[in-house]
């Protein structure tokens, strides 16, 4: 109820400034003998409000997306890279090697499903080498071997 009075206030008092603005470019036009409409219409209290608002929410929305893609996302691709880690260790445990996919990983954990995309909804790239795997997450860019990618060093032998 506050919010739709206070909202109905903004919206009255913004009617309110337009009418004095209208009033007074009217004057200014009927002195100079001229049409003023950029001034009349664009210059108006309630579009510089509204135009503000839209942009600061687009500038918020760009820094949000730019925060989600260089901070939130990396971080939470390196957790769940972590947690894939501990249960590849677990495999090598139980059945003396690493699985031959992270698919094979997930399969008997239908929890596990979102283990084969990153936070960029993009495949890990796994692979056994060896006695040891390799795990890379191919970053926001989606290409494997640039500089934003997110690799796991590989297990010592074990």
């Amino acid at each position: 109820m506050f919010k739709e009075i206070v909202l109905l206030l903004i919206d009255l008092g913004l009617i309110g400034a337009d009418f004095k603005h209208h009033k007074r470019v009217k004057k200014e036009e009927e002195v100079e003998g001229r049409k003023k409409p950029f001034k009349k219409y664009l210059k108006s209290p309630s579009l510089i409000v509204y135009g503000s608002v839209f942009l600061i929410l687009i500038l918020a929305g760009t820094v949000f997306l730019f925060y989600q893609n260089k901070v939130v996302k990396p971080k939470q691709c390196l957790e769940e890279m972590h947690q894939i880690e501990k249960a590849l260790q677990s495999w090598k445990s139980a059945y003396g090697q690493y699985p031959q996919s992270i698919l094979e990983l997930t399969k008997s954990k239908p929890l596990r499903k979102d283990w084969l995309k990153d936070s960029w909804n993009k495949p890990y790239y796994y692979t056994v080498e060896g006695n040891g795997y390799v795990l890379i997450s191919s970053g926001q860019d989606g290409r494997h071997n640039t500089n934003d990618d997110i690799k796991l060093p590989k297990p010592k032998n074990q």
